[in-house]
Parts: structure tokens; sequence; C-alpha cells
């Protein structure tokens, strides 16, 4: 996701910022909300495009370009779990008890 998508996603939704003015807030609520919600991206393709973003903010700070680094502190976006059925204490007894040793 190079940066002028990243800039096409805050105009769809009327937010008009230079690098500089970005910040951590602005990435949570508007993008990742975004394209979690809007676009319905799984969190594995909202990831790759916060890392991205996250290369190019390092790129921008590191090379002095805006003052202060928005996504520093910016983690991915974790997946839920779902929860495995795993056997009851019964079944777990049949089973062990099943072996003729």
């Amino acid at each position: 996701m190079s940066f002028r998508h990243f800039d096409a996603k805050l105009d769809d939704q009327d937010i008009t910022t230079y690098p500089g003015e970005i910040t951590k807030d602005i990435i949570q609520e508007n993008v990742i909300l975004y394209l979690r919600d809007k676009k319905g991206l799984k969190t594995v393709s909202i990831n790759t495009r916060l890392r991205a973003i996250r290369a190019f903010s390092n790129y921008l700070y590191k090379n002095d370009y805006i003052p202060e680094n928005p996504v520093k502190a910016l983690s991915l976006v974790r997946d839920r779990k779902d929860v495995i059925a795993t056997f009851s204490t019964n079944q777990l007894n049949d089973i062990l008890g099943k072996p003729d040793l």
C-alpha cells in the first residue's frame, strides 16, 4: 500500500492532513476501522497495509521530513483465536481406558 493509497483512504473519509499531521489516533480510528468495517478486510491484509504505513512513516521520520513518528507505538491488529473444543473428562477417561495393556 503506497502512501497514495493511504492518503486516498483518508480522503474517502474527508480527512485532509499532511504527513507530519498524521497521528496514531488517525491511523487507528480512521484507517484500521475503515479497512476492517467498511472494506471488510481480514486481519492479515490490514496488518500488511499497516506494515507499509509503518515503513513509510519510519522513512519520513529518519530523514527529518516529519518531527514525530506517528506509528512508533502502533501495534499490529491482533486476530481473535477461535476456541477449539476439547475432550471432556469422561471422554478422556474412555479413551485412556480403551488400550489393553
